[in-house]
C-alpha cells in the first residue's frame, strides 16, 4: 500500500510541478490586459486559471471536500478569510471553493520559490518577513489596504501549519490591523486537510470539511477582543469532528 502511495505522490508533484511551468506562459495574456487596461478582463482571466489549477491540485491529490455554509460568503466587496491551517491543502482547497481571486498572506521566503512565486504575485499575495517586525507590520497594512482596494485576502493567523492538527495561538497583530481599517472578516475551519499529505509527506486520497462562517466586521475599538471571538468561531468545529 505505502508503494501505491509513493508513486501517487510523485505523479502527483510531477504533475503539478509541469502544470506550473507552463502556466507560465500563461502570465503573458494577464500582462498584456493590464498593459491595455482591461481590468475586467484579467481579474475574469486570472480567476479562471487559478480555479483550474486548484481543482486539478485537489482532484490529482484525491482531495474530497465538503463544504458547509457556502451561503455566509458575501455577494458582493472584498473580505478577509480568517481560518486556521492544518497544511499545504488548505490553500487549494480555499482557492477552489471561494468564488473569488484570493491573494495570500505569506512568508517572504516564497518570494525565491520559482514559478509559484511568479503567480503570487499575479494575484497579489503580500509577503510578510516575520524577522523585521516593522517589514511584518507594514506589510499587514498592505494587506489590510488590498482588501479596502476590493481584493480579498487570505491571513492564517497561526502564522504557520500546525503539524499536530490542533490550532495554535492566533497571533493578534494581523486581525488588529484588519479591524482598525474595518475590513470584512469572513472565518473558516478546514477539517482533516492534514491527512492529504501532512501526516507523512505521502499523498493519501482522504475526506475533508471546509466551513464557512458568518462574515463579521468589528469596531476599531474592538481589535482586542476581535481576536478571541474569531479564534472561537474557528476552532469551534474541531472540537466536534
Amino acid at each position: 500500500m505505502k508503494v501505491l502511495r509513493w508513486i501517487h505522490t510523485f505523479l502527483f508533484f510531477t504533475w503539478m510541478w509541469l502544470l506550473l511551468f507552463l502556466s507560465i506562459a500563461l502570465l503573458i495574456p494577464m500582462f498584456l490586459f493590464r498593459l491595455l487596461r482591461m481590468r475586467n478582463a484579467e481579474k475574469g482571466y486570472v480567476y479562471g486559471l487559478t480555479k483550474f489549477w486548484a481543482r486539478q491540485h485537489n482532484a490529482t491529490a484525491g482531495a474530497r471536500v465538503q463544504v458547509v455554509g457556502k451561503e455566509n460568503i458575501p455577494d458582493e466587496g472584498a473580505f478577509c478569510i480568517i481560518g486556521n491551517h492544518q497544511g499545504s491543502m488548505d490553500i487549494p482547497i480555499l482557492m477552489a471553493y471561494i468564488p473569488r481571486t484570493l491573494g495570500f498572506i505569506a512568508k517572504a521566503e516564497l518570494k525565491k520559490v520559482p514559478f509559484i512565486s511568479s503567480w503570487m504575485k499575479a494575484i497579489g499575495c503580500v509577503f510578510i518577513d516575520r524577522k523585521n517586525l516593522r517589514a511584518a507590520i507594514d506589510a499587514l497594512r498592505a494587506a489590510a489596504a488590498q482588501v479596502n482596494a476590493g481584493h480579498t485576502m487570505v491571513l492564517f493567523p497561526e502564522g504557520t501549519r500546525s503539524r499536530s492538527g490542533e490550532p495554535g495561538k492566533f497571533n493578534s497583530a494581523g486581525i488588529r490591523m484588519l479591524v482598525e481599517n474595518q475590513a470584512t472578516i469572513l472565518p473558516v475551519t478546514l477539517v482533516n486537510t492534514r491527512a492529504i499529505f501532512e501526516k507523512d509527506k505521502l499523498i493519501t486520497p482522504a475526506k475533508a470539511k471546509l466551513y464557512i462562517h458568518p462574515p463579521q466586521r468589528f469596531k476599531p475599538e474592538e481589535a482586542s477582543e476581535a481576536v478571541g471571538i474569531l479564534r472561537e468561531m474557528v476552532v469551534g468545529p474541531l472540537k466536534s469532528e
